[in-house]
């Protein structure tokens, strides 16, 4: 009678187990998009703060079900985000990460700009100088009577700022380091999959004398930046995201730069954001995901795998219930036999 006691247990307990694999596995956890860059990143708005749900980071993160890291910071420049991409803090992070998005160009160049300004200004006022630190306090502040002397002085400097040797300098230090941040990340996750985005010309929809004194060069300028960054990603492993056509394309206001009243802020406004993301969004899906075959690739795999598991569970706790209902009428029947 015993013998039948060990089998019949072990065909259930194994029945158990089985009925328990099939069970749907636990869900993965969500990639991790890491985004770097400058106020662009941040979502830096006109009055000072920052855009949260509305920053195209976290559009992006919410649309894809990414796990966003934002490491963007106000006035970041390539420089300043190499030295994060060396900083041993991130470098798990890094490491795991799906996505990564950059933003940066726009700070090196403006900054580059803001020292050609001052110099010029400080050439044609030289009882009352200017500190750099001064500089972006008097465009904030268009009652300072500094103010409109300083934006001609920077106009001035614009149209030609492309020819100039500094520009040329400061185009050339980017492009090597922004090198070495596409390298530094490929190094730590060669399977990150990089997005630089190009940037916008925020006074491309002025007119009049602010057309000329601050649209058209800040378009040259912009362009050869551009042109820097595409020219990078034939060589290096990084997708190129195209927000200047987008901006230039669209009749929409989206950015804080206006002309009535003269706003100078060449920041994303929150409709700025949303198309920033969409731009991104394309690439991911050209890149990532082409024509949706690898979103369709990665889904299949687990739903096959649980239905072969749900299968041959199936097949084994019916050959155990069986086995089982098979032993216990062996029993039956021995039992009837023994009382005859």
């Amino acid at each position: 009678m015993k013998i039948f006691k060990i089998p019949l247990a072990t065909f259930l307990l194994t029945a158990l187990l089985f009925s328990v694999w099939v069970l749907p596995a636990k869900a993965e956890t969500s990639s991790v998009y890491l985004a770097f860059g400058d106020s662009i990143s941040t979502g830096y708005k006109l009055s000072g703060g920052h855009f949260k749900e509305e920053n195209y980071a976290n559009i992006l993160a919410k649309a894809n079900g990414y796990r966003l890291k934002n490491c963007a910071v106000d006035g970041n420049t390539a420089d300043g985000i190499l030295k994060q991409l060396q900083n041993k803090s991130l470098k798990n992070t890094l490491e795991n990460a799906k996505i990564i998005t950059v933003t940066c160009g726009g700070n090196d160049m403006v900054n580059a700009l803001l020292d050609e300004a001052i110099t010029a200004y400080n050439t044609l006022n030289t009882q009352n100088p200017l500190k750099r630190s001064e500089l972006l306090k008097i465009f904030k502040n268009q009652q300072d009577e500094r103010y409109r002397p300083l934006l001609l002085a920077t106009g001035f400097v614009l149209s030609d700022f492309q020819k100039s040797e500094r520009f040329q300098n400061t185009l050339t230090h980017f492009e090597l380091t922004l090198t070495d941040i596409v390298k530094t990340i490929k190094t730590l996750n060669p399977n990150a999959v990089i997005f630089v985005a190009t940037q916008y010309n925020p006074y491309g929809h002025f007119t009049g004398e602010y057309k000329e004194i601050l649209c058209e060069p800040a378009k040259e300028c912009t362009v050869l930046l551009n042109d820097c960054i595409k020219k990078l990603s034939e060589n290096s492993d990084f997708e190129v995201v195209d927000v200047y056509s987008a901006f230039l394309n669209n009749e929409a206001l989206l950015c804080n730069a206006s002309e009535d009243p003269v706003q100078l802020d060449f920041h994303p406004s929150r409709e700025g954001h949303e198309v920033i993301a969409a731009c991104f969004q394309k690439a991911i899906d050209k890149a990532v995901f082409p024509s949706g075959e690898l979103k369709k690739a990665s889904a299949s795999p687990k739903k096959a795998k649980r239905s072969d598991a749900a299968i041959y569970g199936a097949l084994f706790a019916g050959f155990a219930a069986m086995s089982a209902v098979f032993i216990l009428r062996i029993k039956i029947a021995k039992k009837a036999a023994e009382h005859n």
